[in-house]
């Protein structure tokens, strides 16, 4: 499985997520950045414990939401930065 095909799999997920979820630049804006740290650990635990279980496929899947999240926090966080959203204090 070649990487591009990997990519393209992540930039799925992520569409899937605004159009099926409503997570899109609007939702993803209204959170703390730290909320995204918090879900892509928790999603990466839940790999983790697929992958003590032997299941390749759902330890993958979940692989790529957590790529897919991680792609969407940082998207917001430039947003944030070039919008001055971001204080010197590295609040919202």
């Amino acid at each position: 499985m070649g990487i591009e095909r990997i990519y393209n799999q992540v930039l799925e997920e992520r569409r899937r997520q605004a159009a099926e979820l409503g997570y899109g630049a609007a939702h993803d804006d209204g959170l703390i950045i730290e909320t995204f740290c918090d879900v892509i650990q928790e999603y990466a635990a839940w790999a983790r414990s697929k992958a003590r279980l032997k299941d390749a496929a759902a330890t993958r899947e979940r692989l790529i939401q957590v790529a897919a999240l991680a792609i969407a926090a940082a998207e917001s966080l430039d947003r944030r930065v070039s919008e001055e959203m971001w204080d010197a204090e590295g609040d919202r």
